[in-house]
């Protein structure tokens, strides 16, 4: 449950990036783009523990 709605707001963000233009949304400095990436993949490994343990009821 709590998976699916951050799934719904990981991509209304990503198709508000897409529709806007990711040049648009974000600076022209390499490393913000490095740094953003870094960001958005930081709660992977918690996300893929959560789904690997699944709901303790």
């Amino acid at each position: 449950m709590v998976l699916g709605r951050l799934k719904d707001k990981v991509e209304r963000i990503g198709r508000r990036i897409l529709e806007r233009g990711l040049v648009r949304v974000m600076p022209r400095n390499p490393n913000a783009l490095t740094i953003s990436s870094l960001i958005m993949a930081l709660p992977t490994p918690y996300l893929m523990w959560l789904h690997h343990t699944g709901p303790t009821y």
